[in-house]
């Protein structure tokens, strides 16, 4: 018998070749084939051939085959787990994306196709998967997780990462991306490692949730917490908090902040007169005519009624006193429709040793008193 007569019909044409080849000088490899046993039963072997040459002819071969079915199996069971994996995140409502420790993208499902606008032929097999979220190059979140997590990169890249609290060696970081599929959309990003037998990183995936809907909701509750619905300045809230805030920068930095509170002079005979309607355009339209004569600095808030509160951090007395004039002058100057002119009282005082939020706007609201007190139209000012 030759080697042939055991080995099945399906592995002769490369077995055939296979021997041409190292018949003909080729170098000795490893050979896979299918051998047929006494019994009918199939069975997977790896060969290993030698040929012994005499005079540059072939005169003999020596092999050894060992039994590899169970390795194929093994190999046929990954790669069927293989495929339902990739199936499962092809699949997967959640956009997922897989990169190799190439930094190459392995899957690209459906879901990430929808809402990038990339599709998965032109992503898969490259390095591209930046170009969905960046116009520059740059790492991803999985990018880093497969470089190990550097600290540095992570916080050049990802201002607002931390650890995942659900996967180990997860990392997480979300923020708004102006276009993303063509649409402005918040994201959260959430990648992990996934590693090979050895413990090394042989992959990393990534998800996008697209948070929009949820933060544009949140946001809107923030203002709507922190704003004076009427004329869009902040509420008395958001402005105490503010106030705490720069009191204790100024107790660092020993830099001076001033309040100016004022309120417009006879508003009830406004609205007596005008209607609410006329009276709530006056308001509105103040707020406007004082943001647009203060620094981007100062916090413009409305304090109750028709009265208004406005913090100037870094300037003292004497500034803001001239500020506050300045102000009661282009109030002064305007014509506000129906209701004709107006004119604000103003108070002035200035952030001193032990001051809390309470003692500084009570001396503030001392100083405007006096001014309303004095004959109106007028700027007072609370000495320490």
């Amino acid at each position: 018998r030759t080697i042939f007569d055991i080995i099945h019909p399906g592995s002769l044409p490369h077995c055939k070749a296979f021997f041409k080849e190292l018949f003909s000088g080729g170098a000795a490899r490893a050979v896979e084939i299918t051998m047929v046993f006494k019994g009918g039963q199939n069975i997977a072997v790896e060969g290993h051939v030698n040929v012994k040459f005499k005079d540059g002819k072939p005169v003999s071969s020596r092999a050894i085959f060992r039994d590899i079915t169970e390795r194929k199996l093994a190999e046929a069971l990954l790669r069927k787990e293989k495929a339902f994996s990739r199936e499962l995140i092809s699949h997967s409502a959640v956009a997922t994306f897989v990169i190799d420790a190439e930094h190459k993208v392995l899957i690209w499902n459906r879901a990430c196709e929808e809402m990038t606008g990339f599709s998965a032929s032109e992503m898969e097999n490259t390095g591209d998967h930046w170009k969905a979220f960046y116009a520059r190059k740059r790492p991803c979140l999985a990018d880093l997780v497969i470089d190990g997590n550097p600290e540095d990169e992570l916080s050049a890249y990802y201002s607002g990462h931390r650890q995942s609290r659900l996967v180990p060696d997860g990392l997480c970081a979300e923020g708004w991306y102006d276009n993303l599929g063509g649409k402005r959309r918040y994201i959260l990003f959430e990648a992990a490692p996934i590693f090979d037998p050895s413990g090394k990183p042989a992959a990393a995936i990534e998800t996008l949730q697209d948070q929009t809907e949820q933060k544009t909701f949140e946001e809107k509750l923030k203002i709507a917490a922190t704003t004076d619905q009427l004329t869009g300045i902040h509420n008395r809230r958001r402005f105490e908090e503010l106030l705490e805030h720069e009191i204790r920068r100024s107790a660092r930095t020993r830099e001076p902040l001033s309040l100016i509170m004022f309120d417009i002079d006879h508003f009830k005979k406004v609205n007596d007169t005008q209607g609410h309607l006329s009276g709530d355009q006056v308001l509105r339209s103040i707020a406007q005519k004082v943001r647009l004569n203060i620094r981007k600095t100062d916090h413009l808030a409305r304090w109750g009624g028709e009265e208004f509160i406005l913090m100037t951090a870094g300037s003292d007395m004497d500034n803001s006193t001239a500020l506050a004039e300045k102000l009661r002058r282009v109030i002064e100057g305007c014509d506000f429709g129906t209701a004709g002119k107006v004119t604000c009282s103003f108070g002035v005082a200035q952030l001193a040793a032990g001051d809390t939020v309470e003692t500084l706007t009570a001396r503030t609201d001392r100083a405007l008193y006096a001014a309303k007190k004095s004959g109106r139209n007028r700027v007072e000012t609370a000495r320490f």
